[in-house]
């Protein structure tokens, strides 16, 4: 079976034999919505329809095939900080996946509601940064560590979703040479110079800033500040520093996963998690 079309009203009833219960989130790419099937619920990743070749997004091919490399990755990977996926139908127009439907709250909702409590940000920091050392051992990198792409539950475990500008070990590109992917706000400050950067680093920067984030209770840059002021001021600062109110060992693993020079970080989020373990 095939999606239904999209109705006016901006969303599709049923995927395949799903039943569409709610829009969780909405990306250039694909929408992703809470479904129910018997007594299952699950989340649905949708690629979006109407989409044009060369249209500003990206073109309809590559975005399948963005879908189709977030699917692949997927299915490597086996550790509880990382979403499961249960599904795949790349032959549908247009294409789905079937996810874990995690209970809770993403670490935005986190932030805006104030500081967290420094035992729950290293318990936080642990599970990201040993997700984060599974899919890099397996040669993947995220590239798009960001508060909206963790969920926290009430247990306060933390799960990575949103695998979908992932890089793996293939080499094969999903956007032009010298085109720049991710969430600006959370990239560091070498993601303007993109041949340049190295993708696991990155996802080190991003998890430094989401931690640190987390601490102080409030974000460290606006998008409304604009994208080259942020690199402006990211470039400047040798660290991003969560202050001396935060406890010296959840400052210094923030400060050196945000370090100016990507040489000054951690060698890898395993080094980092044993650092913050110890």
């Amino acid at each position: 079976m095939t999606p239904d079309p999209d109705p006016p009203a901006g969303g599709p009833t049923h995927i395949g034999d799903w039943t569409v219960l709610e829009r969780l989130g909405s990306g250039g790419a694909a929408n992703v919505f809470r479904c129910v099937r018997d007594d299952q619920v699950a989340a649905v990743k949708l690629l979006r329809t109407g989409l044009r070749e060369g249209a500003s997004d990206g073109s309809a091919e590559q975005l399948r095939r963005r879908l189709t490399r977030e699917a692949q990755i997927l299915t490597r990977l086996a550790h509880p900080g990382v979403v499961r996926i249960h599904a795949v139908h790349l032959e549908a127009d247009p294409a789905w996946i079937v996810m874990d439907y995690l209970e809770g709250r993403h670490a935005g909702h986190a932030i805006r509601a104030g500081p967290t409590a420094p035992d729950q940000v290293r318990h936080i920091g642990l599970q990201l940064l040993s997700a984060m050392e599974h899919w890099h051992t397996a040669g993947i990198a995220h590239r798009d560590i960001k508060p909206g792409n963790v969920i926290i539950d009430d247990t306060g475990t933390a799960v990575v979703v949103d695998f979908g500008l992932a890089l793996d070990d293939s080499g094969e590109p999903l956007s032009a040479v010298g085109v720049r992917v991710g969430t600006w706000t959370y990239a560091p400050p070498e993601w303007i110079s993109p041949e340049r950067s190295d993708p696991q680093r990155w996802d080190l920067y991003g998890a430094g800033q989401l931690l640190g984030e987390l601490l102080l209770g409030r974000r460290w840059f606006q998008p409304r500040e604009g994208l080259l002021a942020i690199m402006s001021k990211k470039a400047t600062l040798p660290c991003l520093d969560p202050g001396p109110s935060a406890p010296d060992d959840l400052r210094e693993l923030v400060r050196r996963l945000t370090a100016l020079d990507p040489e000054l970080r951690p060698a890898s989020a395993g080094e980092a998690a044993r650092a913050l373990h110890a």
